[in-house]
């Protein structure tokens, strides 16, 4: 959807990363990309930010093949949570490069995704 991409774009510029996305867990094309759907999943169960700094080399998350493949230095993504209390995907962001990333950035991340959530609805539907 070009209204959904228009509003991603934004949010990449604003946060200074080159990259924002929506992640669902009914995507089937998501799912087939095992490392990028196992974040996701990661988001989704615990309900709460995941965020993979650059530099943590030998753990678990930094060895995702996702991150591996596309050469993902810095990810950070947040639930998208409906009204109803179910999460049905996540927002995340992509930087090839160290990007700082506080507390702040944190809160304005959780602020657009709840955004999204508001301005698209069910943002399931509006992805596919």
């Amino acid at each position: 959807d070009d209204e959904l991409g228009r509003a991603l774009k934004a949010i990449a510029d604003e946060m200074g990363v080159p990259l924002a996305t929506v992640n669902l867990l009914d995507d089937e094309r998501h799912r087939d990309d095992e490392g990028a759907y196992k974040l996701t999943e990661i988001i989704t169960e615990r309900k709460e930010p995941l965020i993979i700094p650059p530099g943590i080399e030998g753990e678990e998350l930094s060895e995702n093949p996702y991150l591996q493949a596309n050469g993902v230095d810095f990810y950070a993504g947040v639930p998208l949570t409906l009204g109803n209390g179910l999460t049905v995907g996540t927002l995340v962001i992509l930087d090839y490069e160290e990007h700082p990333f506080g507390e702040e950035d944190l809160a304005n991340l959780k602020r657009m995704a709840a955004d999204l959530v508001e301005r698209f609805g069910n943002v399931a539907t509006v992805a596919h």
